[in-house]
C-alpha cells in the first residue's frame, strides 16, 4: 500500500499540473478492481500505519475516480468501509480516512448508497460522539448527505441534539456543525420540521448562545440564524428577543444575541424587516458601549451589516456613522480593526451614502494614519480613506471636501492623498484590514 499510494500521489500531482480532476485509468470499467483488494487487504490485516496508508489511498483513489466508474464498485467499497468502521479497535486515523471517503462517496454517488442508509446513519451518529475531535468534525460534515438518500431530518436531529444536552461535552461544536449543515440541507422550511421540534431545537441552541468559549458561541448564533428560516415572518421579531438575555451583565449572552443578528443580516437577509430591525437599535447602540471588546465587536458587525444593506434611514445612518467614527478612538486595536472593516467596505459598496459622512469619519482616520505602534491599524486607515475619498473613482469628491476644510487642515491631507493615498495599489487591497495587532485590553 506504501508504495502504491506513492505512485498514486505522483499521478494526482501531474493531474493537477493539468488542471483535470480525474485519472483516466480509475474511470475504465474496470479501473479500479486491480487496486481495491490491495487496499482492503491492507485495511483488514495490515498494522495500524499500513490500514492508515490504505485507507488514505482509497479515499485519494475516489477523489480521481468519476461517479460513473465508481457506481460499479459501489456495494464492494461502501460495504467493506461500513463494516471496517464497526471495529471497535479502529485507530482514529484510519477512522478518518474511511469517514473522509464516505462522505465522498456520498456526495458523488448518493442515490447509490440508499441501500445503506440505515448503517450509514449508525456509523455517523455514533462517530459525532467519538472521543477523537477529528473524527466527529468529519462526521459533523457529512451526516447532512444522508437526507438525500432519505433519511428522515426528524430521526437526525433527535441524535445530534441529544449532543447539545450536555453544555460541557467535548461533542458540542461538532454537533452544533452537523445541526447547521441539516437545517440548512431542508429544501421544505415549512414543512420539514414539526413545530414541537422548532421548539426543542431552540431550547437546545439558547444556552450555548452564552457559552464560556466564544467559537461555541458562534456556532450557535450560526444555527440559530439557519433556524429562523423555519419561524413565520411574523414571529420573526419575538424569536430574536429571546436570543438577547436580560441580565444585562450576562456579556456572553448579549454577545451571542448579536452575533445571531449579524449572521441574520449576512446569511438570511429576507427574513427581517426594517420594523423589526428598530426594535434591535437601542441593544446594538448600547452594545457598542459595554466594557467587552467581542461585544463591542459584534455590535459593529451588525452595523455593517445594516448599512451594506441600506437597511436604515438617513439619521440612523448617520448615527451608525458617528458610531463607528468613535469606535476609531477605541482603546482596543480589536475594535478598532472592525470599524477600518466596516468603513472600508461600506465605501466601496456604497460610495454614494459614505461619501455622505466624510465630514465624520474623515478626521479620526486621518489621526490613525499616524499610528506607528498598530501597523494593521494604520493600514487599515490609509485603505478606508482611498474608498471613502473616491480618490480612484471620483476626483471630485476630495475636492469638494477639501473646500470644507480650514486652510491648514485641507493642506494636510491633500499633501497625504497625494504623497501616500493616491501610490497605494489596489491590487493589494483585495483583503480585509488585518487581524488584532498589539491588544491594549484582553478580550474577555
Amino acid at each position: 500500500a506504501p508504495d502504491l499510494n506513492n505512485i498514486l500521489d505522483t499521478l494526482i500531482m501531474d493531474l493537477k499540473a493539468q488542471n483535470r480532476p480525474e485519472l483516466p485509468g480509475c474511470n475504465h470499467k474496470k479501473g479500479l478492481s486491480p487496486l481495491t483488494p490491495i487496499y482492503f487487504a491492507g485495511l483488514k490485516l495490515g498494522s495500524p500505519s499500513v490500514r492508515e496508508g490504505s485507507a488514505t489511498g482509497l479515499r485519494k483513489l475516489t477523489e480521481v475516480t468519476s461517479p460513473e466508474a465508481l457506481k460499479l464498485h459501489l456495494n464492494l467499497i461502501a460495504g467493506s468501509l461500513i463494516r471496517i468502521s464497526n471495529e471497535r479497535t479502529l485507530p482514529w486515523e484510519v477512522r478518518v480516512s474511511i469517514l473522509q471517503t464516505l462522505n465522498l462517496l456520498l456526495a458523488k454517488c448518493n442515490q447509490g448508497l440508499k441501500p445503506f442508509l440505515s448503517a450509514l446513519q449508525t456509523v455517523y451518529t455514533k462517530s459525532l460522539q467519538d472521543s477523537s475531535k477529528q473524527i466527529r468534525e468529519v462526521a459533523a460534515s457529512g451526516l447532512s448527505h444522508l437526507l438525500g438518500l432519505g433519511a428522515k431530518i426528524q430521526f437526525l436531529l433527535k441524535d445530534v441534539l441529544k449532543l447539545l444536552e450536555d453544555t460541557k461535552s467535548p461533542s458540542i461544536k461538532q454537533a452544533l456543525s452537523a445541526l447547521q449543515e441539516l437545517l440548512s440541507f431542508s429544501k421544505d422550511p415549512k414543512n420539514d420540521i414539526p413545530p414541537q421540534s422548532l421548539v426543542v431545537i431552540k431550547n437546545a441552541l439558547l444556552p450555548h448562545l452564552a457559552h464560556d468559549e466564544e467559537e461555541f458561541r458562534n456556532s450557535a448564533a450560526s444555527c440559530l440564524a439557519v433556524y429562523l428560516k423555519f419561524i413565520p415572518k411574523e414571529h420573526i421579531e419575538d424569536a430574536l428577543k429571546e436570543f438577547f438575555p436580560t441580565d444585562e451583565g450576562n456579556w456572553k449572552g448579549i454577545h451571542g444575541g448579536l452575533i445571531s443578528l449579524h449572521y441574520l443580516l449576512e446569511h438570511q437577509t429576507y427574513l427581517i424587516e426594517p420594523p423589526v430591525i428598530k426594535t434591535f437599535l437601542g441593544s446594538i447602540k448600547s452594545s457598542l458601549r459595554y466594557d467587552k471588546v467581542p461585544v463591542r465587536e459584534a455590535s459593529i458587525k451588525v452595523i455593517g451589516s445594516l448599512l451594506f444593506r441600506s437597511l436604515v434611514d438617513d439619521s440612523e445612518e448617520l448615527n451608525f456613522a458617528k458610531s463607528l467614527a468613535d469606535a476609531l478612538s477605541d482603546n482596543s486595536n480589536s475594535v478598532k480593526n472592525s470599524a477600518l472593516r466596516i468603513i472600508k467596505e461600506f465605501s466601496k459598496k456604497q460610495p454614494e451614502r459614505a461619501r455622505r459622512h466624510l465630514p465624520v469619519l474623515a478626521p479620526p482616520l486621518m489621526k490613525l494614519v499616524k499610528e506607528r505602534k498598530a501597523h494593521a491599524v494604520k493600514i487599515g486607515a490609509e485603505r478606508s480613506l482611498l474608498y471613502l475619498l473616491q480618490l480612484r473613482t471620483n476626483p471630485a469628491v476630495m475636492t469638494v471636501y477639501l473646500q470644507s476644510l480650514d486652510t491648514a487642515e485641507s493642506k494636510r491631507v491633500s499633501e497625504y492623498a497625494k504623497r501616500v493615498l493616491s501610490k497605494l495599489p489596489l491590487e493589494s487591497d483585495e483583503e480585509m484590514v488585518p487581524e488584532d495587532e498589539g491588544e491594549s485590553e484582553d478580550d474577555e
